[in-house]
């Protein structure tokens, strides 16, 4: 017969204050002493917009380039598909996990750091409305039934 031991808490364990759990689902892990915002708050909690962040490109909605094009209508496209996938549960609600899909998705349409950014963002734009049709089809293929 085997030994069996239960084990409690131990006196040594120093007690995890309730504030230092963190109950939400915000990201609180510590970066050069900031607590960093999660995605869907990014730009209310930073002041930048999280996708012209990633591009290093200040965004705001009088933002434009040399030609007059405002970039802001694209980074809010852009920002928006995130939000989808963050509060359909797809992607974790993390600038970083953004920005990993960001950098898979430039890769994966050929992008180069030597683009301009209105290229970039054209394109970028471009395969997330195509990317969304996809998957609506997708969804709707499993809520009507395949091919039957």
């Amino acid at each position: 017969m085997t030994d069996i031991v239960f084990r409690g808490k131990s006196v040594n364990e120093p007690n995890v204050s309730q504030e230092q759990e963190s109950p939400s689902n915000e990201p609180t892990t510590q970066r050069d002493g900031q607590v960093p915002a999660a995605f869907t708050i990014y730009e209310s909690a930073t002041g930048k917009n999280p996708v012209g962040e990633y591009y290093g490109y200040d965004v705001s909605s009088k933002s434009q380039d040399s030609e007059g094009t405002n970039y802001y209508t694209d980074f809010k496209e852009i920002e928006d598909f995130f939000k989808e996938k963050v509060d359909s549960g797809e992607i974790e609600n993390t600038k970083e996990a953004v920005d990993s899909l960001l950098k898979k998705y430039e890769k994966l349409l050929g992008i180069e750091k030597s683009e301009r950014i209105v290229v970039k963002l054209q394109k970028m734009v471009a395969y997330l409305k195509f990317k969304k049709e996809v998957d609506e089809i997708g969804k709707n293929i499993l809520k009507y039934g395949g091919n039957k």
